[in-house]
């Protein structure tokens, strides 16, 4: 599908890494963000479920931001996700973000319990009109608890043409009736630690924004999938077959991505450690063990 907003390709979700005393360890951020640039990430995401944004303080995300966007320096685009509970405070991050030059947004609904849809629709509408960027929404009902109809959607983007896409976490069937039941008006990236990767493409998905420690595979499989060539549609569906053992494994739980995925990553960068911040669940014995199995590829 083509892309209407100019954003598309995979786009991994940065992990926030952290020093042994529990702060924002900005070189290891800048190693993530310059290996994923040379491992041909189409674009970069941060601070998401997988980015443990929902464990930052503000000042924390907003440092975060800076050094992810110093290093990106307008390499590749650079997506932020925002989950203020207020729509005052999300304007004020998008605000923020477009000055450290964020090229899109992906906005979270406010995690307040026992508000509907339509509150969140004029919620969502009131912090698009404060920002001079493109606005996507993260619909993740069985992570972040509200789901939405299309037709709301769709009035959403006619009343606020800058909504223009959307960051699903769903399965491929639930992508397909997305996209068909909101008529195509958005640009569709699903996540899913890139689960379903090549049917959702196939579905009408312009990107992903998988986890980072794998994104040289996923990069490589939207790459060869979009090239036309019917060799390298083969290659793809070859890796994805290849690598989606393991994503299923991580992709668990938002824990599991984090206490397994993460570690992961932090080993590709080269690092001893990869501190998870609080709470957290504990790994097994079991499942190191798997995960080694499962991405012993990684190092061929």
């Amino acid at each position: 599908m083509t892309s209407k907003s100019g954003f598309n390709g995979v786009y991994p979700m940065a992990y926030t890494f952290f020093d042994a005393g529990g702060g924002i360890d900005r070189d290891a951020m800048r190693r993530e963000v310059d290996l994923l640039v040379r491992w041909g990430a189409q674009g970069i995401a941060i601070l998401g479920l997988a980015g443990e944004g929902h464990k930052l303080s503000s000042a924390e995300r907003r440092e975060v931001l800076d050094c992810v966007s110093e290093a990106v320096d307008g390499r590749i685009p650079l997506a932020v996700t925002i989950s203020d509970r207020t729509a005052n405070d999300q304007a004020a991050f998008g605000r923020a973000a477009a000055e450290a030059g964020a090229d899109w947004l992906i906005l979270q609904p406010a995690a307040v319990r026992d508000v509907g849809e339509r509150e969140h629709i004029r919620f969502f509408g009131r912090v698009a009109d404060a920002v001079d960027l493109p606005v996507g929404l993260q619909i993740a009902p069985a992570y972040l608890g509200q789901n939405f109809a299309p037709e709301g959607l769709i009035e959403l983007h006619r009343q606020h043409p800058n909504v223009q896409l959307m960051k699903l976490e769903m399965t491929a069937l639930g992508v397909d009736d997305f996209i068909r039941r909101t008529e195509g008006v958005f640009d569709v990236f699903n996540g899913q630690a890139g689960v379903g990767l090549v049917d959702c493409l196939e579905a009408g998905c312009v990107g992903f924004i998988p986890g980072a420690e794998t994104g040289d595979v996923s990069s490589r499989i939207f790459s060869l999938h979009r090239s036309g060539d019917a060799g390298d549609r083969r290659e793809a569906e070859a890796l994805y077959r290849e690598v989606l053992p393991l994503w299923h494994m991580i992709m668990e739980s938002i824990d599991t991505l984090l206490i397994y995925a993460k570690p992961l990553m932090a080993k590709r960068m080269g690092l001893d450690d990869a501190f998870v911040r609080e709470p957290h669940g504990q790994t097994s014995e079991f499942g190191r063990a798997r995960i080694a199995a499962l991405s012993v590829f990684l190092d061929d």
